[in-house]
């Protein structure tokens, strides 16, 4: 949308402005680059030490972190309902792995994931 606002006003020169810009490059290698890379090494190492059952579960919990990190560097505001949001992530988190063991989960399986009979 921008690209064509850009291109039928003739300021198509200005789109690519921030490209010259070091906050901008920085800023794009930032999310590009090491944001990508640290959430996947860190998955990475989650997967070997956990199932991956178990860690999808905990990609909840980035909303949380979004919502921290949004107060603590922007200045957001925390309002009652990003805590009771908060609140049922985390209850949705513990009670799935918590659930999960009494339902045929860790409790019913060997270390190699094999049901037990």
């Amino acid at each position: 949308m921008s690209l064509t606002g850009h291109t039928v006003s003739g300021t198509l020169g200005d789109f690519l402005n921030p490209l010259g810009s070091t906050t901008f490059f920085l800023s794009a290698v930032y999310l590009g680059v090491i944001a990508s890379l640290v959430t996947t090494l860190t998955s990475t190492y989650i997967l070997s030490k956990i199932e991956a059952s178990l860690m999808s579960v905990f990609t909840n919990l980035s909303t949380i972190v979004s919502i921290a990190a949004g107060a603590i560097f922007l200045g957001e505001q925390i309002t009652v309902y990003h805590w009771i949001g908060s609140f049922l992530i985390i209850a949705g988190v513990v009670g799935t792995n918590w659930l999960g063991r009494y339902k045929g989960g860790a409790r019913g399986r060997n270390k190699q994931g094999t049901r037990l009979t």
